[in-house]
């Protein structure tokens, strides 16, 4: 909410702004392709002037973004693929032998915000087929990834890929809090991440390097893909930390 205007997104795909005291719709947008498969689920951003989200569905699948829309009237303003488009840095990191749609990078988990310094923090989820790997190899730039982005522009600024080419639908789902400490003397400031592949990290936001990791659960064959014949791994899909932080 903002200036007396709330924002939320529905399950079809659209954003609605509301009177905070009436409750009077003030404007309506069919930002999310309900057709294909693209809803939302998480509170969006405010930033400035901007309304910040991003659609879930990452089993349909549908190819992942992150856009800003107008606070006044629902206008958009940037785009930022969370699955890179044909031509888009990172698609190189896609390549399939099947014709199997591929997508993913979907984001269904609120963000993070740095007010001073205009960033957005997004958690996205994991690339599509979930487990049918031949048909997506390589890293799978943005999935399972911290992404952080220019809340202004859009532009990608940096990102930590916790999970290259995922195997066990292990979606990044919490990029907070955003914190600073004090180290032997420094003040520095890191950003915690965690997901469905239960391992909490920390990272330096200035150096971007991850500083430390610890399991929140237990973490077994982690590296073995999924079979027919069966696999036992975990956590599984349904595992990890999802909505809730650790």
């Amino acid at each position: 909410m903002k200036a007396g205007t709330i924002v939320r997104g529905t399950r079809d795909g659209y954003l609605l702004a509301l009177d905070a005291d009436t409750g009077r719709l003030l404007w309506e947008r069919a930002a999310g392709d309900a057709d294909k498969g693209e809803t939302f689920t998480m509170p969006p951003v405010i930033f400035d002037d901007l309304v910040i989200i991003g659609p879930a569905g990452n089993e349909v699948p549908i190819k992942g973004w992150v856009g800003a829309f107008k606070l006044k009237d629902g206008d958009p303003v940037w785009r930022f693929n969370t699955v890179p488009r044909p031509g888009e840095p990172g698609a190189e990191t896609w390549a399939g032998a099947t014709d199997a749609p591929t997508g993913g990078g979907a984001v269904w988990t609120p963000f993070s915000l740095d007010p001073a310094e205009g960033l957005v923090f997004v958690a996205t989820g994991n690339p599509a087929p979930d487990f049918f790997t031949d048909a997506r190899r390589g890293a799978n730039l943005y999935t399972s990834s911290l992404v952080v982005l220019d809340a202004r522009t859009g532009k990608l600024v940096w990102h930590h890929q916790a999970t290259p080419h995922d195997l066990h639908d292990w979606d990044l789902t919490q990029v907070s809090p955003l914190f600073r400490a004090d180290v032997d003397g420094t003040a520095r400031r890191f950003v915690s991440m965690v997901g469905k592949e239960g391992l909490l990290r920390i990272l330096d936001r200035e150096s971007r390097a991850q500083v430390t990791a610890v399991a929140v659960t237990r973490r077994q064959n982690v590296e073995v893909p999924v079979t027919q014949e069966g696999v036992y791994a975990c956590p599984g899909p349904l595992g990890g930390v999802q909505w809730n932080g650790p």
